[in-house]
């Protein structure tokens, strides 16, 4: 059979944007006092060629962190939703990736609702250098998914996703080197550049 081409897909979004953060960290990067809260919200209607179709997305991070004698820990929570769309893609969440469900492929888990839940430890290696202003060694343990409609949200379906890692904060923003693993994801090196 022949394959059909790509659809290119169209639409004009209207609406309004609120977004609201609260950050006290001590560093944006490896941080060991602070917390820091972002929502993002918004709501509107998008014209798919004929039919207009009203949409909403709110997206809620929030991070605290604590340290103690060198060790820290540091705990984030992420809650996201959207209203399911005939449009497609185009509106879903997604996980995967060091630190988003370390152990799967970027991108790889999706959907219109998504909690990601992930503890991190780590501590600093030595003292700052004229490139970094340290190295530090640590882990993190998450457990996360993606469900394509609210009824379909069912806790027991977590996923988990687990690193350990060594990160400098350099110049260019952080550098990790991470091993990482998940039960039903697979277990590999990841090198990044840049938050996770």
């Amino acid at each position: 059979g022949d394959a059909s081409p790509l659809q290119a897909l169209q639409w004009t979004e209207s609406g309004l944007r609120l977004s609201l953060v609260s950050d006290q960290l001590d560093h944006a990067n490896f941080p060991q006092s602070g917390y820091r809260v972002q929502f993002e919200g918004q709501s509107g209607y998008r014209r798919p060629q004929i039919e207009r179709r009203t949409f909403t997305r709110l997206d809620l991070r929030a991070t605290a962190v604590g340290s103690w004698n060198g060790h820290t820990l540091n705990a984030h929570l992420r809650l996201a939703r959207t209203n399911a769309l005939a449009a497609g893609a185009v509106d879903e969440f997604s996980l995967g990736g060091f630190q988003q469900l370390s152990g799967y492929r970027v991108g790889q888990v999706v959907g219109d609702q998504l909690l990601l839940a992930r503890l991190s430890y780590y501590r600093p290696l030595g003292t700052a250098t004229p490139l970094t202003r340290g190295l530090f060694a640590g882990a993190t343990l998450e457990a996360g998914n993606a469900w394509g409609h609210a009824e379909t949200v069912r806790l027991g379906q977590l996923r988990l996703g687990s690193s350990l890692f060594l990160g400098a904060d350099t110049g260019i923003g952080p550098v990790y080197l991470s091993l990482v693993h998940a039960p039903k994801g697979y277990t590999g090196l990841y090198l990044l550049v840049g938050r996770p």
